[in-house]
């Protein structure tokens, strides 16, 4: 969980572009599922947290909106980590979208489960989905 606060500005904002920068301080705490016996099961630390999102118009029925994330807090609750989305909107029908997104998640510094395996540092998720809007 992280909680934060902070200033944000709008680069650009147009009818078809939309494109927001913000960062500031944030507390993180984060809560293991297991770990390596004698380490905590959970992190507190204050953090900083900077972002960013994009939004364009493509075409008439197709919309890329881009947002990103980073936030650095202590070692411990994985040093500095990464949230990227980048999705494309297609407008199929008048009442039938499908949306086409990317995932990608870095942590610098994984903690070991109960196991001792110590997870990889990036995840990546394709995601597909269809809406009908009514």
């Amino acid at each position: 969980i992280t909680v934060g606060t902070g200033l944000g500005y709008t680069i650009v904002d147009t009818k078809r572009t939309q494109w927001d920068i913000a960062g500031g301080p944030a507390y993180q705490a984060t809560r293991f599922v297991s770990v390596e016996q004698g380490e905590n099961l959970e992190e507190d630390t204050f953090a900083a947290v900077i972002g960013t999102f994009y939004e364009v118009e493509v075409t008439k029925k197709i919309d890329f909106s881009f947002n990103y994330n980073t936030t650095w807090g202590n070692k411990e609750s994985g040093g500095y980590t990464h949230h990227m989305v980048a999705t494309f909107e297609n407008e199929l029908t008048g009442s039938f979208d499908l949306d086409i997104s990317l995932v990608w998640d870095h942590i610098s510094n994984p903690t070991a489960g109960d196991d001792g395996v110590v997870p990889l540092n990036d995840d990546y998720r394709l995601t597909l989905g269809i809406s009908y809007e009514y």
